[in-house]
Order: C-alpha cells, then structure tokens, then sequence
C-alpha cells in the first residue's frame, strides 16, 4: 500500500495535477467511443480472445462472454509473474488465436479480438478462423493498434502480399523479418544484429508480427471475401482519434454472413 501511495505522489509530482486530469480526460472519451460501439452490436452469446486483466466491455443485459487465451488462467501468471497483481478473465477456451480448436464451429453471435489481430502470423488465417466459430449474422469486433501510436512506429506498414503469402505458405523465415525489425537498430555487427534476431523469434511468445493503418485491415478483409470461403461485411468502424493522444487503435465492425 505504502509502495503504491508512493508512486502516485510520484506521478503526480512528475506530471502535474492539470496534465494528469487532461490524460484522463483523453482517455474516458476513447472508452466511451468503445462502449458505444459495444453496447450497440454485441448481443447474445460470444467469446473474447486474450483479455487478460483488460476484458472489452459489454451489456451485461443482453450479452454473455466467455474467454479465450493460449493458456489457462494459471498458467498465464506462471509464464508472466507479473500478472499475478491483477485480475485475470477466467479462460474457459484455451487455444491459439488463429487455431479455436476448443470452440465448436457456428456457435458464438459475436467475437472480440481487441490488440489480438497484429500479434498473429497468419492474420488472413485468424480471420478465416473467427469466421468458422461465428454464427450467421454474427459480429466481429477488431481493434487494432494503429502503428503511428505504438513502438511499431518506426517499422515498415505491412503489404497485403506478405499476408497473403503468410496464409499461402507459412514461412518461419519470413517470420522472422518482422524480428529482425523489431530490433531497430542499424546491423553495425551483422552476425550479433542476426543471432539477436533469431533469439527473439523462439523466446517472445507475444509479439507484433504486422503493423497496420487502418486501410490495410480493410484492404485484409476485403481480400477474404475474393479470395476463400467467408462473407465478411464491415457495418461500422471506430478510427483513430488523431487529436486524442490517449488512443492508441482503430477498430472495425464486422458481420458475418453465411
């Protein structure tokens, strides 16, 4: 307790009383944008991927969520201590983003991915994935962060090619490109800058394979609907609040038919 009182005194003393109210400010807008968007699309049953300690809200009146993660609740706070001063969603489903192993085909009304999409190598193989689980005219909610508000910023936006070659012909190699420029830095010593690289690759378990605007999702999901056996049709879309310096993501709504 006495830890935490210290560091809010810290914080404020750093940032000021005034800066710390207008952040927050900043902030409860993005949430409401959120909400709005939540409460108006999610009914029914459905499933949250990776919430961790962050779960999307929801109307509790008319809507029901269970969670997914790639590991069990306790598991997760064994991999990352750190998480064991929070508190965690119960996981019920546990499977990969991109492999809902664990969740019947056809059987949620909606599906929140929420700064899940980036971290998934094959993202067209995500997406065909949250297609099988959702039921007719059910929703899908995307957010996804924008790489001008992240440490992605610096990196190069990911072309639909590589995507698509990642669905067609998964490639650790490739994979490993985007390690290599999460390094950011110039390979003065190449064999240090490559042996770096490869490290990263076999033990970060949670990283942005892509970096997106908001355009290139778009051009993604478009992309489905020419090209494998989904019907996707984006219904609403929250963008990134350019003068709202608290919000980091855009987010897409999007139904599926079948």
């Amino acid at each position: 307790m006495k830890n935490t009182l210290a560091k809010a005194l810290y914080y404020i003393q750093r940032n000021g009383i005034f800066r710390i109210a207008i952040n927050g400010w900043y902030y409860l807008i993005v949430v409401h944008y959120k909400k709005n968007l939540s409460y108006k699309y999610l009914k029914g049953k459905g499933v949250e991927i990776g919430a961790l300690m962050n779960p999307f809200p929801f109307n509790k009146k008319v809507a029901e969520v269970r969670y997914s993660d790639y590991k069990s609740t306790k598991d997760l706070i064994e991999a990352y201590p750190a998480l064991a001063s929070f508190k965690l969603v119960d996981v019920e489903y546990v499977c990969p983003a991109d492999d809902l192993h664990s969740i019947p085909t056809d059987s949620q009304d909606f599906l929140i991915a929420s700064h899940v999409f980036e971290h998934l190598p094959n993202p067209i193989g995500g997406l065909e994935e949250f297609y099988r689980v959702c039921r007719d005219q059910a929703i899908i909610y995307l957010t996804v962060p924008e790489k001008t508000r992240t440490g992605d910023q610096f990196r190069t936006r990911t072309p639909l090619s590589h995507m698509v070659d990642d669905y067609r012909d998964p490639s650790s190699e490739r994979d490993l490109e985007h390690f290599r420029e999460h390094i950011y830095m110039s390979p003065a010593d190449p064999v240090a800058f490559e042996k770096e690289a490869r490290y990263l690759q076999k033990t970060i378990e949670s990283f942005h394979y892509h970096v997106f605007l908001e355009q290139d999702v778009i051009d993604i999901v478009n992309w489905c609907n020419r090209n494998i056996a989904v019907n996707f049709e984006i219904i609403d879309h929250k963008p990134l609040l350019v003068n709202n310096p608290a919000d980091l993501d855009f987010a897409l709504i999007i139904r599926c038919h079948k």
